[in-house]
């Protein structure tokens, strides 16, 4: 879920088939449900025919005069237009060649016409200006030649390069912060724009929030790089909880809950801790 730049109380929902729809939030305490069914017939944007799966939306910091908003997802170049097979960036020496048959695509869409051809999200406000992609992948993730495993940011306004049949395409992304294995949950602090929050998923015993930093790694095992550790602790069931959202509140409704950070917990109750 995205707000609308508008501030109209409007959202953004994706789903992970492919589809966006736009939605009115219902008012607060009125304890009417945010239903989208009457949208689906007709969504915002439907990327179904081209993707494995939708991972993120994010908007142009001058959404509401220039359209722009970008959308990450995966793709098959066997079945899916639009996601031919290219060389991979992650290709090891001595094999420049080979060719990715899965990837992950960042595309550029105007919402005032068709598109121009991970989570992603733009600092709030007093942006830089660049567009954040968040990738997995924790083999590769120390790996400094390999854009899996990190926190990447393009220039969306300076780093488009002239691509075939005259449509842009975009440069290779700046690799901001690595180590991060299982990201999740990313977000910015709107108070603190230059603080953003990341999650990293662990799967045998507990959850790890980093404040990410530029030139940052974040693959060393020691604690003292993480700004909240979860544990997990051992369910006699064997199932794990994980962190699948998070950010820190600056709202208003609850004061006792400003400038803490509160995380939602996969399968369990969520969870607050003092930033």
């Amino acid at each position: 879920m995205v707000p609308h730049p508008d501030s109209s109380g409007r959202v953004f929902l994706s789903s992970q088939e492919g589809k966006i729809f736009l939605a009115s939030m219902p008012r607060r305490g009125s304890g009417v449900a945010l239903r989208v069914d009457n949208g689906r017939a007709h969504p915002f944007l439907d990327l179904t025919d081209r993707m494995l799966g939708l991972l993120g939306i994010a908007f142009h910091p001058d959404f509401a005069t220039n359209g722009r908003f970008f959308v990450s997802y995966s793709c098959d170049c066997s079945t899916s237009p639009g996601c031919s097979a290219v060389r991979c960036w992650v290709a090891a020496p001595g094999n420049s060649s080979l060719s990715c048959r899965y990837q992950l695509i960042v595309a550029e869409f105007s919402a005032k016409g068709s598109p121009n051809y991970s989570k992603i999200l733009f600092r709030p406000s007093g942006s830089d200006g660049y567009l954040y992609l968040i990738t997995g992948h924790g083999d590769f993730s120390k790996n400094g030649r390999s854009f899996l495993g990190k926190i990447l940011r393009f220039d969306v306004d300076r780093m488009l390069k002239g691509g075939s049949h005259g449509t842009p395409k975009m440069g290779k992304p700046e690799i901001f912060s690595m180590g991060v294995n299982n990201p999740s949950g990313c977000s910015f602090d709107v108070d603190r724009p230059l603080h953003l929050y990341c999650a990293d998923v662990d799967k045998h015993y507990q959850e790890r929030v980093y404040l990410i930093t530029n030139g940052g790694n974040h693959g060393s095992p020691s604690k003292a790089d993480a700004s909240l550790f979860i544990n997990h602790g051992h369910p006699m069931d064997g199932s794990m909880p994980s962190i699948v959202g998070g950010l820190m509140y600056r709202g208003s409704a609850d004061p006792s809950l400003y400038g803490r950070y509160g995380d939602i917990l996969h399968s369990t109750s969520a969870m607050t801790a003092n930033k």
